[in-house]
């Protein structure tokens, strides 16, 4: 077997013949690539915000943390986030808002809430075509998760 040697010369001089079918195969790419993104592909919005959720002492005194401080926040938490993509949350924000335009499913789909990790911060983002929208839609999510909760 022959030891063949790259010349990058001839490299250069091979893409150097191709470069009127490289610019059009650029050029076609750019023009399908904007056409897709102006006329078939929506914009998206996310809008994002956060709650810290944290218990109180009634009697203003600062105790120690304990392990079970720790583990109710924890399950506070988790139910904070499962309550943010219930039917009757949902619901209520929609009747809130006056939304005609979004079924409880679709609006389920756009809300994605999580947690800051090794924090009591819930985030609720969602993601709608309107950023103005996303953004009421979030801050009453959030209203209406906390008022959730003074109700019981």
């Amino acid at each position: 077997m022959e030891n063949e040697e790259v010349d990058l010369k001839e490299i250069l001089q091979l893409f150097w013949n191709k470069r009127i079918i490289i610019i059009i195969t650029t050029v076609i790419s750019i023009i399908f690539g904007l056409a897709y993104t102006m006329y078939f592909k929506e914009p998206k919005y996310t809008s994002t915000t956060s709650l810290v959720l944290a218990q109180q002492e009634s009697d203003g005194s600062n105790k120690a943390v304990t392990q079970t401080d720790v583990t109710l926040n924890d399950k506070l938490i988790a139910t904070y986030k499962e309550l943010a993509k219930r039917n009757s949350i949902v619901r209520e924000v929609i009747n809130n808002l006056e939304l005609t335009d979004i079924t409880e499913t679709q609006l389920i789909s756009e809300i994605n809430v999580t947690t800051v990790k090794e924090t009591q911060i819930l985030e609720i983002s969602v993601t709608d075509p309107d950023p103005e929208q996303a953004q009421k839609i979030a801050n009453e999510l959030s209203k209406v998760v906390l008022c959730q909760d003074s109700r019981h």
